[in-house]
């Protein structure tokens, strides 16, 4: 059979089995990406250099990324992830009215002028805020009418104890897709909208090496990003020692997002002459961008670090073995098989 015809049986199936608000969510996503994809594109070739501004479009693919596990997970604290993951262009576009109106006001070189171009990123901006009014507000009814539950429930169980464990280590899942998706997010835009930019133009002599900005602090925050894999895997494994680098981890990464701003600011300081730090977040739209979004970065790390914790003190309580085991019906009644879900061994048999 076609792979396309069962691709498309797959997504029929899919949207059948939605409800009626899921479905005006899912058209509404659609059509936000479609719009969005092709105004941001639009918008691109409008400033005449699209052969350097074209890396910008790697950044398309994070919100989509975001909701196809929104849609997936079906949580309510997926749909806020996503949330913090559409909401960049919005910071986007506060952050370009507000450095064009100190550039407009004292004449730059980067103030805007084109009524076209200007029109044009208007319009986008108030299409994504629109679209981000409406995504929160289809979140919400989701949230109100129970078809969507805050984490997924642990229904083999009678017990609030057991419940309730399993509801934290559920709640790592929205912030792990949170933490992975809006950092790399940053992290892809700073390199492409800084440093990528920056060598394109290099290589078509556009400007000087002198002007180059290379930060070498990136790789790290890449790399570091890469335990956060651990939140999850330590609590299912109940290792102290992951836990304990995923405490480490979070503190480094909220300081090298940190060190990001504050090194890109001081190379913008200095070429463009400015009297203090304050005028990087008046001038440069990309630096302005980036802090707004890394303050909602260092809020969802705040988030994950106080989860983990949470998750930590429930080491001891025998939560791996329900994790490990999908236990079939209520309360694991003796001379019922558990499925195993990995090939361990359980170290409590005594667990009814």
């Amino acid at each position: 059979m076609n792979s396309l015809v069962v691709l498309y049986r797959i997504l029929r199936k899919f949207y059948r089995e939605l409800e009626c608000i899921e479905k005006f969510f899912l058209c509404t996503y659609i059509i936000d990406m479609a719009t969005y994809c092709f105004l941001f594109i639009g918008s691109l070739i409008l400033t005449g250099h699209f052969e350097i501004d074209f890396l910008f479009i790697l950044i398309l693919g994070f919100p989509i990324i975001s909701g196809i596990i929104m849609f997936y997970g079906k949580t309510v604290y997926h749909g806020l992830a996503f949330l913090g993951v559409h909401s960049f262009p919005v910071f986007g576009g506060i952050a370009y009215f507000y450095t064009q109106y100190f550039n407009c006001r004292d004449h730059t070189l980067k103030c805007d002028a084109s009524p076209t171009f200007y029109a044009s990123i208007v319009f986008l901006v108030a299409l994504i805020i629109l679209f981000q009014l409406l995504h929160t507000l289809y979140v919400y009814l989701i949230w109100k009418k129970r078809i969507w539950p805050l984490v997924y429930e642990f229904k083999h169980s009678r017990h609030d104890e057991i419940k309730e464990m399993h509801a934290i280590y559920e709640v790592q899942f929205p912030l792990f897709h949170a933490q992975i998706i809006m950092i790399g997010l940053l992290l892809v835009a700073y390199l492409v909208g800084i440093c990528g930019i920056d060598l394109v133009a290099l290589t078509k002599r556009r400007i000087s090496s002198r002007k180059i900005f290379i930060n070498f602090q990136v790789p790290f925050n890449i790399i570091f990003l890469y335990y956060s894999f651990f939140m999850l895997k330590g609590v299912r494994d109940e290792k102290h020692y992951l836990m304990f680098i995923v405490y480490v981890g979070n503190f480094i990464q909220a300081l090298l997002l940190y060190f990001d701003m504050a090194s890109f600011c001081k190379q913008f300081k200095s070429l463009a002459k400015l009297d203090s730090t304050l005028q990087c977040f008046q001038y440069n739209t990309e630096i302005c961008t980036f802090l707004l979004y890394a303050c909602l970065c260092w809020i969802v790390l705040a988030l994950s670090t106080w989860n983990t914790i949470r998750c930590h003190k429930n080491f001891g309580k025998n939560m791996s073995d329900y994790i490990t085991y999908e236990p079939t019906p209520p309360e694991f009644e003796s001379g019922r098989k558990l499925v195993k879900r990995e090939s361990s061994v359980p170290e409590h048999s005594h667990i009814v």
